[in-house]
């Protein structure tokens, strides 16, 4: 996907606010800008914008102010797509008409039309704007929204119903928003349809016919978690099973498509990890053991067993090759 940096980094303390609300924010997202008490003179914004395959994200931060779609911008430009809208602030305010005002925590979403009213600001004294924004254009959603309709926007939050499929979410898209600069445009079509039936399956109307895009969701929970436990030598199924609430079977069910087991993903990530850092020059001086047990190898014999039959060489060929 393309990516591109906005900011306010380079423009004149004064004109800071009039150039993010007439250009980056007006440009960007469509929505007009206010000043509010608490907005600084001095005002910081950054936005940085990945696009393909027909999918749009935005991570953004931006001082506080009070940020308007009204129906005099959407006459101006339609979006025909719908927004979910991650909040990463500590609150954020909504007012949004045919459901009034209403407040969001961090980590909840918020699933709305590009073409419904609403005005939006930090809820806190000191608070900024953070959020994380995907706009998915209307033909990739709402085959897969068949009960969507009646509330402007939905809130999709952690304590809800279907808590669960919101957490499988959640983590596809961490998953998608650490991959989408490597994504290319074919990827992140197929990308941006399993999102679309994880959505759709978070709002409680996906139909049946979703499994394949819940289990490719799933898989990218468990590898993130695998990433993140990576260095524990006692990471087995069942408790990473047991971490993210699911059972043993459906992890294993998880990694079926893909020919590979739980276990052999873990020793390949393992694998890599431990040559990734044996062909860095600052490794050197460390000695092999040290990187395979520092990476959850608890036998150094099958360490090396593995290694040979992943890479083709022993561990000491590749340092002697990097020299």
């Amino acid at each position: 996907m393309d990516c591109m940096v906005l900011t306010t980094d380079s423009v004149p303390e004064r004109e800071r606010f009039s150039f993010w609300c007439d250009g980056l924010l007006q440009g960007v997202l469509g929505m007009a800008g206010e000043a509010i008490d608490a907005t600084p003179q001095a005002f910081d914004a950054r936005i940085t914008v990945w696009s393909g395959g027909g999918l749009t994200r935005l991570r953004g931060t931006a001082d506080a102010h009070l940020a308007c779609r009204s129906p005099r911008e959407i006459a101006r430009r339609s979006g025909d797509a719908y927004w979910l809208h991650r909040d990463l602030a500590r609150d954020t305010w909504f007012d949004v008409p045919g459901r009034g005002q209403f407040v969001i925590p961090r980590g909840e979403l918020i699933l709305s039309s590009t073409d419904h009213p609403h005005r939006t600001r930090p809820m806190n004294e000191g608070s900024r704007f953070d959020g994380d924004y995907w706009v998915l254009p209307r033909v990739l959603l709402e085959p897969h929204l068949p009960a969507f309709g009646g509330p402007p926007c939905v809130t999709l939050s952690p304590g809800g119903a279907g808590s669960g499929m919101l957490a499988l979410l959640t983590s596809y898209l961490d998953s998608l928003g650490e991959q989408a600069a490597a994504l290319s445009d074919t990827e992140a079509r197929h990308a941006g349809d399993i999102l679309c039936r994880l959505i759709a399956a978070a709002c409680g109307t996906a139909p049946p016919e979703q499994k394949d895009a819940l289990r490719a969701a799933r898989l990218a929970q468990i590898k993130r978690h695998v990433d993140r436990h990576l260095t524990e030598m006692d990471l087995s199924p069942g408790k990473a099973a047991a971490a993210l609430g699911i059972s043993v079977r459906s992890l294993h069910l998880a990694f079926e498509p893909t020919g590979t087991s739980f276990a052999e993903h873990v020793t390949r990530r393992r694998l890599q990890e431990c040559r990734a850092a044996l062909e860095r020059p600052a490794a050197s001086p460390r000695a092999v053991t040290d990187v395979a047990f520092a990476w959850g190898f608890a036998s150094l014999a099958t360490f090396y067993r593995a290694f040979r039959r992943e890479f083709g060489m022993a561990p000491g060929d590749l340092r002697r090759i990097g020299r």
